[in-house]
């Protein structure tokens, strides 16, 4: 470089003739970066704020009209041996048992079978699977703190 210092130059010269002290400063200082991100901590946004544009002004809107979406979830039945569950009386049995178990859970709610006909869409083509769909109450940003006892109810139903 004309007249001037080529910094670069220098550092890379610098660098290749002190190679153990770049190497290990360059490892101190990825450890300390990881430690202050760490210690500041994360500040994570709720899911209806993530969006950008139309989207984000649309949330808005709706948040302040008190239209909150809810946190939704499905629950996938099927048979192991892969016959159809439509008609199976253990499969009624168990989706029956499942719907009342749900219903009981406060933080459940508006759970949809495929036993009732209004929701008969909740079948697969084929016949060999069945959802049933249930909303969890409240904000759905945080759902996850409320969802544990429905997760216990299905699996008990396994």
């Amino acid at each position: 470089m004309a007249g001037g210092r080529n910094i670069a130059g220098e550092a890379g010269r610098w660098s290749a003739a002190h190679w153990k002290t770049a190497s290990i400063g360059w490892l101190v200082f990825v450890v300390a970066a990881m430690a202050l991100g760490s210690a500041v901590g994360l500040n994570k946004l709720p899911d209806s704020k993530t969006g950008s544009g139309e989207t984000a002004r649309a949330e808005a809107m709706l948040r302040g009209a008190n239209f909150l979406s809810p946190a939704s979830e499905s629950v996938l039945i099927r048979r192991v041996d892969g016959q159809k569950v439509t008609g199976d009386p253990r499969f009624v049995a168990a989706v029956i048992w499942l719907v009342r178990a749900l219903d009981k859970r406060p933080e459940v709610a508006y759970v949809r079978s495929p036993l009732d006909p209004s929701h008969a869409g909740l079948y697969s083509k084929d016949g060999r699977a069945a959802l049933i769909q249930f909303d969890i109450s409240g904000s759905a940003d945080t759902a996850q703190d409320r969802v544990q006892p429905a997760l216990d109810a299905v699996a008990q139903a396994q």
